[in-house]
């Protein structure tokens, strides 16, 4: 599951909703592993995106909400499902 995800995330082409599946499965993620799950989704989830995230200069997978708010969407999930090596922990603290 890790590399396949790895993978999407490094080809994806930036701003291009991803297939329902992926969707899916990006949403079953946040959910189980985010903290704040329902408030990340709001009133509902539209799409998921790859796009480069300017604080951490890296791509992540964006939700695109119903409603206008776009937000982060797997930041937390991922050290939950992918934990990052302490080397990439001390370099984004």
């Amino acid at each position: 599951m890790f590399d396949y995800f790895y993978k999407l995330l490094h080809n994806w082409t930036p701003n291009l909703n991803l297939n329902k599946y992926d969707q899916t499965v990006l949403l079953e993620l946040l959910k189980k592993g985010h903290l704040e799950a329902k408030r990340k989704i709001g009133k509902g989830e539209k799409t998921f995106q790859v796009r480069f995230h300017p604080q951490y200069k890296s791509r992540c997978f964006i939700l695109i909400r119903e409603d206008p708010l776009r937000t982060s969407a797997l930041e937390s999930v991922s050290t939950t499902y992918f934990p990052c090596p302490k080397s990439c922990k001390s370099n984004t603290m």
